[in-house]
């Protein structure tokens, strides 16, 4: 299986939504997985895991395999959300190497969870940075082991 090139924890999505009350919270994702494999299932079992009242929303697993200027443009684009909502996105042609991944809390309300490779250049630029943060998988998840499947695993 592809292993999924963000590290996050379901937690920080959590307390990312918690910042910003919204009525039920909101996981956003989109991936160049495909829908032809279990990966997109397991991170929505990983995501309910945590709480089953989190409403999860597939904006697109149909992104070109690794091209992130395709999501980076898709990203760029959803605006029609409630504020809080968490969008994780993995469209990560360095998958496997440590080019690390970012959560970046837009001026909009939105957190973004993604591969620091460029797929978050489109919502910089049209919401704006409210804050930055390098997510160290050790710190998330003190048992992660390199070669994971992240997205399920941290």
């Amino acid at each position: 299986m592809r292993r999924c090139g963000i590290q996050l924890t379901l937690g920080f999505l959590l307390s990312a939504v918690a910042a910003t009350v919204i009525a039920r919270p909101v996981v956003v994702l989109l991936t160049d997985f495909g829908l032809e494999n279990e990966a997109v299932g397991l991170c929505h079992g990983a995501i309910l895991s945590v709480d089953t009242e989190i409403q999860i929303v597939d904006l697109s697993h149909q992104v070109r395999p690794f091209d992130v200027r395709q999501g980076s443009r898709i990203l760029g684009r959803a605006t029609k959300f409630p504020r809080g909502t968490v969008f994780v996105a993995v469209v990560d042609p360095g998958v496997g190497t440590d080019r690390g991944s970012v959560a970046v809390k837009t001026t909009r309300g939105f957190t973004f969870v993604a591969p620091n490779n460029g797929l978050l250049t489109d919502v910089i630029q049209s919401q704006g940075i409210e804050s930055v943060y390098r997510i160290e998988e050790r710190k998330v998840n003190a048992q992660w082991e390199a070669g994971t499947f992240d997205g399920r695993d941290l």
